[in-house]
């Protein structure tokens, strides 16, 4: 079992709040917010990742990951729906076209990442 140190756990939070102050700004910036909506829009951000974590540090037991898809699916419904407050309706639009291009990107760079690790294995088997 893998444990970390009071030290590892800090710097996880800093790395992780690092990137969604990052987020934000680009956001705000790039969305012309005014204060209080990127105050807003980092509170949100905030509160998803504090609802993620602790999701998923629910033990899972049988059954448990399809409830636990439902439960982050919320999460994401929940975040969408308060920065849809936040924002109006054309920084929305861009915020989610963003939303989409970043995801897709994700999963190009994971599926590259799975393609490494599939030759790696055949390399390693010869």
């Amino acid at each position: 079992m893998c444990s970390f140190t009071s030290a590892q756990a800090q710097d996880r939070i800093k790395f992780k709040d690092s990137l969604r102050n990052k987020e934000v700004k680009h956001f705000a910036d790039t969305l012309s917010l005014s204060k209080a909506q990127a105050k807003a829009l980092s509170q949100h951000y905030l509160n998803r990742d504090k609802q993620t974590d602790s999701v998923m540090r629910l033990p899972l037991v049988g059954q448990d990951g399809a409830k636990r898809k439902v439960m982050l699916q919320e999460v994401r419904t929940t975040f969408n729906e308060a920065v849809k407050q936040t924002l109006n309706k054309k920084q929305y639009q861009v915020f989610k076209e963003v939303h989409k291009a970043q995801q897709a990107l994700a999963m190009e760079k994971l599926k590259g990442m799975k393609k490494q690790i599939q030759i790696d294995n055949n390399d390693n088997d010869n």
